[in-house]
């Protein structure tokens, strides 16, 4: 599945961008109920060709594995698949003095949240396992604002920097439908060792919270390897 989903990334980079890669790290959740922390990576591919102000898009393709949640005699396990895209504009050009900013005041994204849980209960008559598998779906939209330099000292060194709002619809048989809504914020830094090929560090964070409580509260650490066309 994810060789599929690596190629078909691959492949929509080629056609319409010109900065793809891949990042691998782990996601830590503090104190959100419900929620473990994870591991897993992301597809990414941009579209900003032109050295002056421009149409700007981004396409983010994701997997995460949470880590299994385990209570006495029942256990959980949660996959999450992401796809998200942002569209808007870009200003001036990465590798020029002043660096680029883009806008993306428009941006979609879904979620889907795989469940497998297992509950194993014994009584007068034996021990029995109960097991049951569903999906949950995140639609959310976003804004954006991201900011870029290249060549930084005239040299292969590279910084990237963005922040945005985020509001979403969280639809589950389980529980009445949620609207959470917050602020997501990340900083890169890297190295382009060659003309095309990168290598950076990334850390992220989420906040979000419905109803006054907590849906995401996390910080992403992940390894960055790019190719820039």
């Amino acid at each position: 599945m994810l060789k599929k989903l690596a190629f078909l990334c691959l492949m929509c980079g080629l056609v319409f961008g010109n900065d793809l890669g891949i990042r691998l790290g782990k996601t830590t959740q503090k104190e959100t109920a419900g929620l473990m922390d994870s591991k897993g990576g992301e597809f990414y591919f941009n579209w900003n060709k032109a050295k002056d102000s421009s149409f700007a898009a981004k396409l983010l393709v994701s997997y995460d594995n949470h880590d299994k949640y385990s209570v006495a005699n029942y256990e959980s396990d949660m996959s999450v698949f992401g796809i998200n895209g942002l569209f808007g504009w870009q200003f001036g050009y990465n590798d020029n003095s002043w660096g680029a900013v883009r806008i993306y005041p428009l941006g979609i994204g879904a979620d889907v949240f795989v469940f497998d849980e297992k509950d194993t209960y014994s009584s007068y008559y034996g021990t029995y396992t109960y097991e049951d598998n569903y999906v949950d779906v995140l639609v959310s939209y976003k804004a954006m604002i991201e900011y870029q330099k290249n060549h930084i000292f005239d040299t292969g060194l590279y910084g990237i920097a963005s922040a945005g709002f985020k509001k979403g619809f969280y639809y589950s048989d389980s529980v009445d439908k949620l609207k959470p809504k917050g602020y997501e914020a990340n900083a890169e830094i890297g190295y382009q060792i060659t003309k095309g090929l990168a290598l950076g560090v990334r850390v992220g964070i989420e906040k979000s919270k419905y109803d006054g409580f907590d849906f995401a509260n996390s910080k992403t650490y992940q390894a960055v390897i790019g190719y820039r066309f």
